[in-house]
Formats: C-alpha cells, sequence, structure tokens
C-alpha cells in the first residue's frame, strides 16, 4: 500500500447495510474468526465459537495477549482461554463447549445481530464514527465510540460499571468509549488503523473535550496505536468488567497532543504506513 491514499468519512446511518457488510467481514477474519457458534447459543446454553478457515497470520507479539492463529484457534482473553475452535475438514461430531452433538449457526445475524450494534451506536451521546476507503472508494475499515452512557448497550453494562469508574475518581460521563475497530484483512498492519484511531479521537476531543479514553481489548495492535497517540503512554489497567471479566484500559487526555496527532493524520492520508 506504500504510497497510496487512504480516504476517510464520517458513518452515516444511510449507510449501515454497507458498514454492516463490512462489520461481518472484518470479524469473519483475523484475529477474530467469528464465523460460527453452536446452536445452543440461541437458548442460552452454550456459547462456543468456530471457524471453517485456517489463518497463517500471527502478530508476533510479545505483549502477552495473542492473535496467533497457527494452534487452530484465536486466543483473545488475558488468562489465554481457548475461545474459537477450527472445525476440522471432516466437521466435529459434538461441540467442545457443551458435549451435545454439535450444529452450528452463523455467528452473523442469528446470534449476534451488528445491524443492532451499529444502529444502536449511532444514536449514543459524543457519537464519532470513521470509515476508511481505498482509492477506488471500496470500505476497508471502521473506527467508532461515543461518550460512556448511563444505560446498558447490547454489549456492555455500563451502570454495573460506574461504581467501578467512580473508584478511581473518575466521571464515566467524561470519559469516550472506543468501541470498535477493524481493518479487512488485506489491509491490516498497513497503517490504516493507525489513522481510523487519530481521526476518531481528534473528533472526540474536538466535539467533546472528554477527558479520558477507555477501552476493554487487549488487542496489541490497538495498544499500539494508542500508545503512540497518546505521547507514548501505555493504557493503564482500570478494572475488571464484572460481567466478562475483560480488563478496561484507560488513557489520560492530558498525553493526547492535538497537534502532532493532526500533523500525523494529514501525512497519514498521504501514506498510511508511515503511521
Amino acid at each position: 500500500m506504500s504510497g497510496k491514499k487512504i480516504l476517510l468519512g464520517n458513518m452515516e446511518a444511510s449507510e449501515i447495510e454497507k458498514i454492516a457488510a463490512l462489520y461481518k467481514q472484518v470479524f469473519s477474519g483475523h484475529p477474530w474468526h467469528e464465523d460460527l457458534i453452536c446452536s445452543k447459543a440461541l437458548e442460552g446454553k452454550c456459547f462456543t465459537q468456530y471457524s471453517f478457515d485456517a489463518c497463517e497470520f500471527y502478530d508476533g507479539s510479545s505483549s502477552g495477549a495473542t492473535n496467533d492463529c497457527r494452534e487452530s484457534y484465536t486466543k483473545r482473553t488475558s488468562d489465554g482461554k481457548q475461545e474459537i475452535v477450527l472445525l476440522p475438514a471432516k466437521g466435529l461430531e459434538s461441540c467442545v463447549g457443551c458435549g451435545e452433538k454439535l450444529k452450528t449457526i452463523p455467528y452473523y445475524p442469528n446470534y449476534k445481530n451488528h445491524f443492532e450494534i451499529i444502529d444502536e451506536s449511532l444514536k449514543k451521546s459524543g457519537f464519532v464514527g470513521v470509515l476508511a476507503k481505498d482509492e477506488k472508494e471500496n470500505l476497508i475499515g471502521f473506527s467508532w465510540g461515543y461518550l460512556v452512557p448511563e444505560q446498558r448497550t447490547i454489549s456492555v453494562n455500563f451502570p454495573k460499571l460506574k461504581p467501578l469508574f467512580e473508584q478511581k475518581g473518575v466521571d464515566p460521563k467524561e470519559c469516550f468509549y472506543a468501541s470498535e475497530i477493524g481493518i479487512i484483512g488485506p489491509n491490516q498492519k498497513q497503517g490504516v488503523g493507525g489513522l481510523l484511531a487519530r481521526a476518531r479521537l481528534l473528533r472526540s476531543h474536538v466535539q467533546d473535550n472528554p477527558k479520558f479514553l477507555v477501552t476493554r481489548t487487549i488487542n496489541p495492535m490497538v495498544h499500539g496505536y494508542l500508545k503512540n497517540i497518546f505521547s507514548g503512554n501505555k493504557g493503564v489497567e482500570f478494572f475488571k468488567d464484572p460481567e466478562t471479566v475483560a480488563t478496561w484500559f484507560a488513557w489520560d487526555f492530558k498525553d493526547f497532543n492535538r497537534e502532532e496527532v493532526e500533523k500525523r493524520l494529514e501525512q497519514g492520508l498521504k501514506n498510511p504506513e508511515i503511521i
């Protein structure tokens, strides 16, 4: 992609069909592979996820967060839990999670409705959404977030998190939640994620001037973007999510150098690999 320009635009409700298609494509690829799930998920009994496709793509990170797909599954939790199982060519007789006869259903949209997730996000206070397109105007990535809401969302039980924020002396309403970021496989590791992350935070900073950025991802590539954006500072571990046990991280906007972010963003739009 060296030397090729990237186009950035705002997420709009009118494009939800295109955004949903991109969302599905991103999360069925590396490093998530959220293709299939045990049919017992519909009954709330089993949430074991599966993928048809092997993956040789790995990040080589030594950060402790592993997105290495060479071992037939994707590890995405801080405790190394096996979350997604690669289905062998002949399939499986029984589910590795619940032990019952295995029947899989598509993870999207039957189990997790990504249309609802996107629509819900678009309506949140302080919403900022950015789309990335290549020179042919094909959608290749997205990034969005919003101010921490008081209400529960499809993915996060924010009311349960409020006292945990307050224990840290932080008003959750002054925090920008970096909800989603994703780039389709062929365009990963080429600077697009850094562009999307900078554009999203710059727009939030101008629009609402939040005090903290919070996120619950352990993806080392995302942490790399954010460390660079916040003057080389790593995210501070805030607390464990009481429902998912995921770790929440925070960055102080005092370390957000707006002029530097604007400069790097301008340069990166001409050549994303320098980001």
